[in-house]
């Protein structure tokens, strides 16, 4: 089950009247104290008069099963790493434990991840260079701990497909064993990296680019 937060248009007027509603029916048991995970609020945005009003009955289901996915496609080359760490810090309001990029070069496919803060990731970026294209992710861990190995984007072994991925694999475990047994080497211990060793093996047989 995907559950999603929305924005709701209010005028500000109204937008202390329906914060204090939705935080009247806040069960506060539900919201155990964490560094990284917002607590329900209302939340300005950009847009004069939007605000971002989190259901208290979803907002830790929310936290606990929902990252945040940012990728680009550019006709000209770019500052990567600035355009995927800004995407990114416009969904930390989902909460988050781990962050990592990813961008196409001439020296092939680039990667960056870190566990904690995006701000950690941010001091082992500056390196990268100008892009076409890149793809960034936010994690909540569900398997594996916060650690930068479990931080998406994850590999195949060649180093030639990346992927993120959002959701839970119920049979990795069985997908994993399978793809040892074919000499996969797994660097994580989640279940998002068996999708982008099953695509390798996978493509062994079938054709991906047709």
């Amino acid at each position: 089950t995907v559950v999603q937060t929305c924005a709701i248009p209010i005028s500000e007027g109204k937008s202390k009247k329906n914060l204090q509603r939705w935080q009247h029916r806040k069960p506060k048991h539900l919201y155990p104290p964490h560094p990284l995970r917002p607590q329900p609020r209302a939340k300005e945005s950009s847009m004069t008069g939007f605000f971002y009003v989190y259901p208290p009955s979803l907002t830790n289901l929310i936290y606990k099963t929902m990252c945040g996915i940012f990728g680009y496609i550019s006709k000209e080359k770019i500052d990567a790493a600035s355009i995927l760490l800004d995407g990114l810090k416009r969904l930390e309001y989902r909460g988050y434990d781990s962050a990592g990029i990813a961008v196409f070069s001439t020296r092939g496919i680039l990667l960056k991840k870190k566990s904690g803060r995006i701000s950690n990731l941010e001091q082992v970026v500056a390196d990268m260079p100008d892009s076409l294209l890149g793809i960034g992710h936010t994690r909540w861990a569900t398997h594996g701990s916060p650690t930068d190995d479990n931080a998406h984007p994850h590999f195949d072994c060649k180093k030639r497909i990346y992927i993120v991925h959002n959701g839970i694999i119920e049979n990795y475990q069985t997908l994993k064993s399978y793809l040892k047994k074919k000499d996969h080497k797994f660097t994580s211990e989640t279940d998002t990296e068996v999708i982008v060793h099953l695509i390798e093996e996978l493509s062994k047989k079938y054709d991906f680019k047709e």
